[in-house]
């Protein structure tokens, strides 16, 4: 599919719809980050998945942008960087997810996180600077992507499902259970990535993924918040 443009100002802008999508699902990231910060400010479990959506509010941010300008680039490292950002967010998920486990899970499993996003950042850039690629503007698509879906399904299929499921299954834990509707969501969403399904040029498969994000994103936000009511006994300011 070749890419749609617009002039702007004398800007030659790419697929610009990506860039709105993109922009909205940062601002809905922003936002819930907020909003869990006002609801429960004394909260540690709101800590960590409150910076997954601040982290996944500047990756889709940067990743915006780097479709608009990508006409003016020689390289996708601005891609990349909002990829790496992606991998801090899920770093992040990844601790909210077992910070309701003992302690000896925890010292287990923290590092294990974090060598993953160290990894998957390293990847990331080295491809990018090291791979040998060759920019194209007129079709859609970035190299190295399918390394970030690789990422992704680790960090959450491997790791966070898991430990949701398990939650649900000894806990009867009603928060686990609506963050396993947010994972399946994702997993829509990295399908439609990977198929390219989309309307039309304009609502690419793109915006559709990220439509189904923002389903996603709004479900993990209300598991976490059904999950610091439970095990932090925290009542909700308004």
């Amino acid at each position: 599919m070749e890419k749609v443009s617009i002039e702007l100002f004398g800007l030659t802008l790419l697929q610009p719809s990506t860039f709105i999508s993109d922009v909205g699902i940062a601002f809905l990231g922003f936002g819930l980050f907020l909003s869990l910060k006002k609801l429960f400010p004394s909260s540690k479990i709101r800590v960590y998945y409150g910076f997954f959506f601040l982290f996944i509010g500047i990756s889709t941010f940067i990743g915006g942008n780097a479709h608009l300008i990508e006409h003016y680039t020689e390289h996708y490292l601005f891609h990349a960087s909002g990829w790496s950002v992606s991998a801090v967010a899920i770093y992040f998920m990844q601790r909210g997810s077992v910070y309701d486990y003992p302690e000896k899970i925890k010292k287990i499993l923290n590092p294990i996180f974090l060598f993953q996003m160290v990894i998957s950042v390293l990847i990331y850039l080295g491809y990018q600077l090291f791979g040998g690629i060759e920019v194209g503007h007129n079709f859609v698509g970035t190299p190295g992507f399918s390394a970030v879906k690789v990422s992704i399904g680790v960090g959450f299929i491997v790791f966070i499902l898991p430990l949701h499921v398990y939650k649900i299954i000894k806990e009867k834990d009603h928060g686990s259970a609506i963050f396993l509707m947010g994972i399946v969501s994702s997993v829509a969403a990295l399908i439609i990535q990977s198929k390219k399904w989309g309307i039309n040029e304009y609502i690419n498969h793109n915006v559709v993924a990220h439509i189904v994000l923002g389903v996603c994103y709004y479900l993990y936000y209300l598991g976490v918040r059904q999950k610091i009511v439970k095990y932090e006994g925290l009542i909700e300011e308004v």
